[in-house]
């Protein structure tokens, strides 16, 4: 009986020993380990901009529990993403929103692809629909960012969706 036992407690470890290795599937996305609210790498912002920005998220999550986050990139990775499907995976990855609220929202800019995105969790889209984030990109910011005043643009877009969001 001890040598069956014996046996079956080896052969589990060996099994457990033998598991094959589970893929990050957010391996392609950048980190945010210290949580910034606006990740700049394509560095649209100045300095001061950031932070004028930051603060303005900040003190409406302060006062709403709402979490907003600004993303700029470079390029989109895998390439088969829109920078749609690219903020919602940035949104999962970095958690944005609260869990039972499901109240984030993300900005994604691609400049050098020409591409901007407003992507809001389950509970964000309750109040800000496709169609308004998308008049939002349209009115807000595009007009802003073809003159390449990327900062006014997602300045005058914050408001309009602080506006909206309340």
């Amino acid at each position: 009986m001890k040598k069956a036992v014996l046996l079956l407690f080896i052969i589990f470890i060996s099994c457990k020993g033998h598991q094959p290795e589970r893929k990050n599937p957010f391996s392609h996305l950048p980190k945010n380990e210290q949580q910034n609210i606006i990740s700049d790498f394509s560095n649209l912002f100045s300095f001061e901009e950031e932070n004028a920005l930051s603060h303005k998220i900040a003190d409406y999550e302060s006062t709403t529990t709402n979490q907003i986050v600004v993303i700029t990139i470079d390029s989109i990775v895998p390439n088969h993403l829109s920078i749609q499907e690219y903020a919602t995976e940035i949104g999962n990855y970095w958690r944005v929103g609260q869990y039972k609220k499901d109240n984030g929202l993300i900005i994604a800019i691609c400049k050098p692809q020409k591409q901007v995105a407003i992507a809001t969790g389950y509970g964000t889209e309750k109040t800000l629909t496709d169609s308004i984030c998308q008049d939002i990109i349209d009115t807000s910011m595009l007009p802003f960012f073809k003159k390449e005043n990327y900062y006014q643009g997602i300045n005058n877009a914050l408001d309009s969706i602080i506006k909206k969001w309340n």
